[in-house]
């Protein structure tokens, strides 16, 4: 009788280790036997649960004492996700991003408004950008069913049947797309990267500036060919003015004139113009700056971009220095009065105004008007 078949290739193969043995056992396994001892491995003991639990209680307790903002969140807030005007409408705001045509949009226009219970939502919230919607989501719903559907004149049907989807797509596309911007950054990943990332203004070194960067070159060449005293000259000074001189001019030669449209002029231009485009929503902003202090004795950024501001038309109480609070309890009330849209414009250090400074309620951009730079923290 022969060896048995394979033999040779059994006496071949290599011992397996613990991990591989484990592997092979667990091959094809029946689901009975593996998920009972995955599941004691994956839950949490007792005490961790206790904890998290606690946390994530007191993180909604938090938010839902902070109450629901008005415009897209209220609306959001209104149609949740548990109900069926509130998944159509997701779906709805999300694919309109999509389509590309306006066929398509109609249908799908009629297949999620047209059965929706908006009745139900109306009168629910405080917020007339709500109802708004709501009594425009009641309607829409109406002209897009049925021509039967009770509650419509014979006319208003009739106008319906004549100008209908392509009436009203536009009124619907527009609130959906205003939701749907709330979840989806753009069509394509490009578009939503680019969306995301900051906006680089750029402005053009003035001739004093680029005279001043000559003699910051020179300075360091002959740092590296003499032995110059560190009290009189060293690197760290340099790089510092230089970074200075790139942020204004006069704060290292208080003396010159004014440049024409430098960096500061271009920041004073772009908080004005989202001061001016979200007056009615009382939106926030705040502006960095590391390399100047408020001083009323020199020249520093704080105080001239607030001057600039007042003389453009912004109320003075409408910006603040975090500076000048210093206590706990005055950054508190400084903290509240930028939540309540009171103070609109805060100046401060990314030192200041870093870890604590819950300031985020109304906040509509960040401004920064230097690099941050530590050497000592890279």
């Amino acid at each position: 009788m022969g060896p048995p078949p394979f033999q040779a290739f059994v006496r071949s193969l290599r011992p397996q280790s613990p991990l591989r043995e484990a592997i092979t056992s667990a091959y094809r396994r029946p689901e009975p036997q593996c998920l009972p001892p995955l599941i004691e491995a994956a839950t949490l003991p007792a005490e961790t649960m206790t904890r998290a639990t606690t946390l994530a209680r007191r993180l909604v307790e938090r938010l839902r004492a902070k109450g629901h903002g008005g415009g897209v969140e209220g609306l959001i807030h209104e149609y949740a996700l548990s109900s069926q005007e509130g998944v159509a409408l997701m779906c709805l705001a999300e694919a309109l991003l999509r389509i590309p045509d306006d066929e398509t949009r109609d249908a799908l226009i009629r297949d999620k408004i047209g059965g929706g219970d908006w009745e139900a939502h109306l009168g629910h919230s405080r917020s007339l950008f709500v109802n708004a919607a709501t009594w425009g989501l009641l309607l829409t719903g109406k002209l897009t069913s049925t021509h039967s559907e009770r509650g419509l004149s014979a006319a208003l049907t009739r106008l319906v049947a004549k100008g209908g989807e392509p009436l009203i797509r536009h009124g619907v596309n527009l609130a959906m797309r205003l939701m749907g911007e709330q979840f989806v950054s753009g069509q394509t990943i490009e578009e939503a990267l680019e969306n995301g990332r900051p906006v680089i203004e750029a402005a053009a070194a003035s001739a004093e500036l680029k005279a001043f960067i000559r003699t910051l070159t020179e300075r360091a060449e002959r740092l590296k060919k003499e032995r110059v005293d560190p009290s009189v000259d060293n690197m760290l000074k340099i790089t510092g003015e230089g970074r200075k001189a790139a942020l204004d001019m006069r704060l290292v030669r208080p003396d010159i004139d004014p440049p024409q449209d430098a960096k500061i002029d271009r920041a004073v231009s772009r908080i004005l113009k989202i001061w001016n485009d979200t007056r009615r929503e009382s939106s926030t902003q705040l502006v960095f700056s590391d390399l100047s202090t408020p001083d009323p004795e020199r020249f520093n950024v704080y105080d001239d971009i607030r001057s600039k501001l007042v003389a453009a038309g912004i109320p003075p109480r409408e910006i603040a220095f975090i500076h000048d609070s210093e206590s706990d309890t005055a950054k508190k009330l400084l903290f509240d009065g930028v939540n309540a849209g009171r103070v609109r414009i805060l100046l401060g250090s990314t030192e200041k105004m870093g870890a604590g400074t819950n300031v985020q309620r109304r906040l509509m951009a960040l401004h920064h008007l230097d690099a941050p730079w530590r050497p000592d923290r890279q």
